[in-house]
């Protein structure tokens, strides 16, 4: 049975959460960056076809990216280069070291915590600060009051004030007594969203898992879509949460499955859709990444052959 990728891509494009912005910045990031500091608008246009963006949709997507500090365009003729700002370059980093590694830190009692006065931001801000500063592993206690177990005071100083220089938050760093104790008992589990976490990774298991089964049959152009249906839907699930100690997640943890399915998937779509990626970007794409999915105990990628 051949598998349908263009059925797939419509159904995956019908969910609420995908925009033709948020599945640039996963091309950007897992595409892009990889190679190049900068694209081409045509090349864009083909890398965002495939999933029934149009190019009013990418323009548009591009100009919010380059209002909010990712990319900065640069006229060439009558062509358009966009290229990515050293903020982005530091955002995808950052993001990079949660979504292709399955790191657990040390469990730390010292906190980093952030007051928000939201009455002086505009409706959206809020919800928008808190959705970026959980990228960096901060959760929301309350409207406002945001904590990080993994992100220290000069960091979220230095995140706040380039992604949102309008805005002024207190910064304090905390420490709590006992936090292992606090995290058995639930005390954080609706910050940190445990459940809703859970079902998340178990429906990626569940989905990527058929895509797994067909990957040998996929095209180049076919690998290369459901490479990035792969690291967008990770990416999403991945940095709602920090990487808490795995020792107080809840047993068994779907993330643990989830992250050992996308390094098998991974490999064989990078090396499927070279072909096709080198042709969008006119250079010769690599089939290996090896920078992406590293067992950090061993040092080599999870797969041994990536060739």
């Amino acid at each position: 049975m051949t598998f349908d990728i263009a059925t797939t891509v419509q159904k995956w494009r019908a969910a609420p959460h995908i925009s033709a912005r948020s599945v640039l910045v996963t091309i950007l990031g897992d595409v892009v960056l990889p190679v190049a500091q900068s694209v081409w608008l045509t090349q864009l246009f083909k890398l965002t076809e495939p999933f029934g963006f149009n190019s009013r949709l990418v323009r548009t997507s591009l100009f919010r990216l380059a209002d909010e500090g990712w990319v900065t365009p640069e006229r060439h003729g009558r062509r358009s280069q966009y290229l990515l700002t050293p903020f982005a370059e530091r955002e995808f980093v950052d993001a990079a070291s949660r979504i292709y590694q399955n790191d657990r830190l040390a469990l730390d009692a010292r906190w980093t915590l952030l007051l928000c006065d939201t009455a002086q931001l505009a409706n959206r801000e809020p919800e928008r600060l808190a959705r970026h500063l959980g990228w960096h592993g901060f959760v929301t206690l309350e409207r406002g009051v945001l904590v990080s177990p993994i992100c220290g005071v000069e960091a979220s100083r230095t995140i706040v004030a380039e992604a949102f220089p309008q805005v002024r938050l207190a910064v304090a760093e905390v420490e709590f007594v006992n936090i292992a104790d606090l995290l058995r008992e639930g005390f954080f589990a609706s910050a940190f969203a445990f459940d809703e976490i859970e079902k998340a990774y178990r429906a990626f298991v569940d989905i990527y898992a058929e895509f797994a089964n067909q990957a040998e049959q996929l095209s180049s152009l076919a690998a290369y879509c459901a490479r990035t249906m792969l690291i967008h839907d990770l990416r999403r699930i991945t940095l709602r949460m920090p990487p808490i100690p795995a020792e107080l997640l809840p047993t068994p943890w779907s993330g643990d499955e989830a992250y050992a399915l996308a390094a098998r998937l991974y490999s064989q779509l990078c090396e499927t859709s070279a072909p096709v990626l080198g042709d969008f970007l006119e250079l010769k794409y690599p089939t290996l990444l090896v920078d992406r999915f590293v067992d950090a105990k061993s040092g080599s990628n999870d797969d041994t052959d990536r060739s």
